[in-house]
């Protein structure tokens, strides 16, 4: 990523690809994405006792034949092929043949981001995955992606599960790989857009909670005035910590403290143009 890149960031949780540089009722697509969001007893079963052995030929060449089928025609097959890489890159760390299946499996991403709810989750999820396990080495070609991601992400005619899971492919994808500084600083404001534009009559806030930390994250990696813009939202976000929701106002909560810290840490005796109404709301 350019200059704007905050390097001295610790990642103790990540032992991926080192850096080089630079959220009531759902519908049934909504239930359909969110198999795709929470999926801990798939993890447990792919996990388990037994670690398999990644290096083994069988497990690659399963790989291998997942990748293939996720471009069957018959849709039951493709979605079985697609749930099977995400499982396998969440539980394993595969550089080396994700590199070897890179360009495919980004056209796979690109092809399935423009058909049903489902096929979009699964594969925004496994673009996410697929960036963790090779950092910048996506290159360029994660671009169209992510473009095709912040156009899902901004739009009020999907459901807002599927948006909140665009959210934080967006936020892991770009924060991991991508060197692009327009690209960060259009995936911010699409995010943005995404938590500012939240009503909180909503009867989920996934939306909301998910664009909101994500924004949070870019804002780590992207330039100065790009920064110092988001310092402007402080009234918008304060307007969300009277919100009935608890977890809609954890999450503002936990915003504008992270917004205060990278503040205090820039400008010497920074001090929230709201700070009263903050704390009188609080």
């Amino acid at each position: 990523m350019g200059k704007g890149r905050n390097k001295n960031k610790e990642k103790d949780s990540y032992s991926g690809p080192p850096r080089k540089g630079r959220g009531g009722e759902e519908s049934e697509s909504e239930e359909s994405v969110a198999s795709h969001i929470t999926f801990d007893d798939d993890m447990r079963s792919v996990q388990g006792d037994d670690v398999e052995d990644i290096d083994a030929p069988s497990f690659l060449d399963s790989l291998a034949e997942h990748i293939e089928n996720a471009s069957h025609k018959n849709i039951s097959i493709r979605m079985a092929a697609l749930r099977h890489l995400q499982l396998a890159l969440c539980s394993h760390y595969v550089p080396e043949f994700v590199s070897k299946w890179r360009m495919t499996i980004l056209e796979l991403v690109i092809k399935n981001l423009k058909k049903t709810d489902e096929e979009i989750a699964v594969s925004a999820l496994l673009l996410a995955l697929t960036s963790l396990q090779l950092g910048e080495e996506m290159g360029a070609d994660i671009e169209e992606a992510l473009s095709i991601l912040r156009a899902l992400v901004t739009d009020p005619s999907r459901p807002e599960q599927l948006r909140a899971l665009c959210a934080l492919s967006i936020a892991v994808t770009a924060h991991v790989a991508s060197v692009n500084d327009e690209s960060i600083s259009a995936s911010i404001k699409a995010l943005r857009s995404a938590w500012a534009s939240f009503k909180t009559t909503s009867q989920c806030t996934r939306l909301y909670t998910s664009a909101l930390a994500c924004w949070c994250l870019l804002l780590q990696d992207t330039d100065v005035s790009t920064v110092n813009s988001a310092f402007g939202e402080f009234s918008k976000l304060t307007a969300f910590l009277e919100a009935d929701q608890l977890d809609i106002r954890i999450a503002t909560g936990e915003a504008l403290a992270f917004l205060y810290e990278i503040g205090s840490e820039n400008r010497p005796g920074f001090r929230l143009p709201n700070h009263q109404q903050i704390v009188e709301v609080s």
